[in-house]
Order: structure tokens, then C-alpha cells, then sequence
């Protein structure tokens, strides 16, 4: 369990280090298409993903952040926060496309 845990939180810091040094860099080249779109449908204020800073705000979000112009970057608990809502979510959205094609 830790070993899975130790890949998943070095893979949100590469992307939370990418988000903030290169925040335009596509998302679609770095994140999973089916996180993608499955966070796009789980956002409450549903917005476009493209790139990775958007993507890492929108987790974030799911975490718990507001992303007022005050509030500066996410930090690391609301991201883990919102990835384990994603990971959730990803689950559901797989058992469904199991079920109903």
C-alpha cells in the first residue's frame, strides 16, 4: 500500500512542480485522458482542463479549495484531499462503462 501510495503522491508533486514553473504546458500531455474527463464532469463549476495548472486547480477544488484571487496556489493536503475524490469518482466512472458499456 505504500509503495502505490509513494507513485501517486510523486506523480501530484511532478505535476504541482510543473503547474507552477510551467503553467501553460498542455495537460493533455501529461495527465490521463479519462482523469481528465472525469474531473471535468465531477466539478461543480465545470471548466475547461487544458492545461496543468488548470487541471491540478481543479482537483484541488475537490479538495476543498476556492481559488479566489487571495488564495495563491493549492497546497499539498488540498491536492491529496482532491485526488483521492478523483480516484473515487474514476472508480464509479469505470464500473459504469463495465456495466453499461
Amino acid at each position: 500500500m505504500i509503495g502505490v501510495i509513494c507513485v501517486q503522491a510523486v506523480r501530484l508533486l511532478q505535476l504541482r512542480d510543473i503547474a507552477r514553473q510551467a503553467p501553460e504546458t498542455s495537460a493533455r500531455k501529461l495527465v490521463p485522458p479519462e482523469w481528465l474527463e472525469v474531473l471535468s464532469q465531477v466539478l461543480k463549476n465545470p471548466r475547461r482542463l487544458n492545461t496543468v495548472r488548470d487541471f491540478m486547480r481543479g482537483v484541488a477544488s475537490l479538495g476543498g479549495f476556492l481559488g479566489r484571487e487571495s488564495d495563491g496556489e493549492p497546497g499539498w493536503k488540498t491536492i491529496w484531499r482532491g485526488l483521492e475524490t478523483l480516484l473515487v469518482a474514476l472508480r464509479g466512472y469505470r464500473a459504469a462503462r463495465r456495466k453499461y458499456g
